[in-house]
């Protein structure tokens, strides 16, 4: 499916039946509208992006590069990471089932000890919180006896 194809087909799913109406929503003539959906001409990079945000599909996808509309956010892979990915990908399916299963019991496993350590530190600060108690008690205990004491002197 081309640049154009594309562009028509999301504009008349997304309501816009006219291209009039459409190209008075993005602010361009409606010839230049015209121009993308017959691919007569491409579109630059900020009418991509306005696009991509109006519909939130990706780049990608209105260039047909993939057909999967979904928008990716981005994030920062480091090398070793890139190389682990492309090594997955070479597996057949049982060896991602094995990455994946370990994958998975790694992140469980982590999780309970992030929480087993939040536990802990609670645990603590109750523990402190009641030895602190205890030795006031003691002291005013003692206090109390030496108070008793003096009194019966």
């Amino acid at each position: 499916m081309t640049f154009g194809e594309r562009l028509t087909q999301l504009r008349k799913e997304n309501g816009y039946a006219t291209r009039s109406e459409f190209a008075n929503k993005l602010g361009i003539p409606c010839t230049t509208l015209r121009n993308y959906e017959t691919n007569a001409r491409e579109p630059g990079c900020a009418f991509l992006r306005q696009i991509s945000i109006l519909f939130n599909i990706s780049v990608d996808y209105l260039l047909g590069l993939t057909d999967d509309k979904e928008v990716l956010n981005s994030f920062r892979i480091q090398k070793n990471e890139k190389d682990l990915v492309e090594n997955y990908r070479q597996l057949d399916s049982q060896g991602k089932e094995v990455v994946d299963y370990i994958l998975i019991h790694e992140i469980d496993s982590a999780r309970y000890r992030e929480s087993a350590q939040r536990r802990l530190q609670t645990y603590s600060a109750r523990l402190s919180t009641h030895l602190i108690v205890a030795e006031q008690s003691a002291e005013y205990s003692a206090q109390n006896d030496t108070f008793v004491n003096s009194k019966l002197e």
